[in-house]
């Protein structure tokens, strides 16, 4: 079956030779004999993107002589047949597109056949667009001193990254809250091993929740499972921050899947203050059914069931902050401070996340 396949697909192509080329009589062969003759290509469309938007962009080409229609793609798709010189997309989501074009011959044309197919690439980027925060979120925006009871290291192996949690060694660090992209969310920056002012926000929001005794309390929670889009890689995917809690035998895992939107740490304001908070205890049962308890946080990537940290080699061994945190308020967000569209797409075009690609750590959903 095969071998007919592939006859059959030789012969098809040796038609199709044939009939790109014209029997014309040889001027200098009294025999008669023929020459063939092949058919003019048509010349390559050259195209061009106007018209660019957060969600569209269209692309245009001069008028190819003789053609009688046009065929284009993006990203692969089958052709579509259009007559116009320009095409628009519309509703995309940010990321690469790669559109070709090709002029086709009319229909049984003895003189023209098909152009090559000419190609263009447009990205569509992440735009940020601050929004102002809600007003029960206002309180919480400035700059605050923070310590933790332990920490997650994070160090190099031959196969990955070993993680070891440290109940008894206690971090101090800073953290900075401001808007965000979502007016119901501020940026949290400082939570990361990495330290803060390094563009590696998490984001934060108010909840309201009951103790086991039936009271309500409202705390101020990270959130984690949910994906950044201020941070987001060239390919278009977003990493996102992952739970890190420890079963009772001692051993770390990652509560995290984009599933549904979790929090890994919440503050709530200690009596008697008006500036200082302290995180919860809180457990998570795993896949297995068994608990485990939350201990930190940290901003990593997901393919599959692979965990891809964000730290450069350089930077291993990585100390993140990890059992009870406590925030107290030490000042007002500066001016400089401010997040605005333009620092953060300038962060993220120096692609920090990319140079800090880091190894696989395995875990089970």
């Amino acid at each position: 079956m095969k071998s007919v396949f592939k006859f059959g697909a030789m012969a098809l192509l040796a038609v199709a030779a044939l009939s790109a080329c014209e029997k014309e009589k040889d001027p200098n062969n009294n025999g008669g004999t023929t020459v063939p003759t092949e058919k003019e290509r048509l010349a390559t469309p050259s195209l061009s993107v106007t018209n660019s938007t957060e969600t569209s962009f269209t692309v245009e080409w001069g008028a190819v002589e003789n053609a009688d229609a046009y065929v284009y793609s993006i990203n692969g798709s089958t052709d579509t047949r259009i007559e116009e010189t320009s095409i628009e997309f519309t509703d995309l989501a940010v990321g690469v597109y790669e559109v070709k074009v090709k002029a086709l011959a009319a229909s049984g044309s003895e003189e023209y056949r098909d152009s090559n197919y000419g190609s263009i690439t447009h990205e569509i980027e992440y735009v940020y667009h601050p929004a102002e925060p809600a007003e029960d979120l206002q309180p919480f925006l400035g700059v605050y001193s923070a310590t933790s009871t332990g920490s997650v290291v994070f160090s190099r192996a031959t196969d990955g990254v070993n993680m070891v949690y440290n109940a008894e060694n206690p971090q101090e660090f800073d953290i900075t809250m401001s808007g965000s992209d979502d007016p119901n969310y501020l940026f949290v920056d400082g939570l990361s091993g990495l330290g803060a002012g390094q563009g590696i926000y998490a984001y934060g929001t108010i909840v309201i929740g009951q103790t086991p005794e039936g009271e309500t309390l409202e705390g101020f929670a990270i959130v984690a499972e949910r994906d950044i889009p201020v941070l987001r890689f060239e390919d278009g995917s977003c990493p996102e921050w992952l739970t890190i809690a420890v079963r009772q035998d001692g051993s770390l895992t990652f509560v995290g899947g984009s599933q549904s939107e979790s929090f890994s740490h919440t503050f709530i304001l200690d009596e008697g203050s008006t500036d200082s908070y302290t995180s919860l205890p809180t457990d998570v049962t795993l896949a297995d059914n068994t608990v485990a308890s939350v201990v930190g946080t940290e901003l990593a990537y997901l393919d599959g069931t692979t965990i891809y940290f964000v730290f450069a080699d350089a930077a291993y061994p990585v100390t993140t902050p990890a059992g009870t945190l406590t925030m107290k308020k030490t000042g007002d967000l500066p001016a400089e401070q401010a997040l605005s569209a333009a620092s953060l797409n300038r962060m993220r075009t120096q692609d920090n996340l990319r140079v800090y690609a880091g190894e696989a750590f395995t875990f089970t959903r």
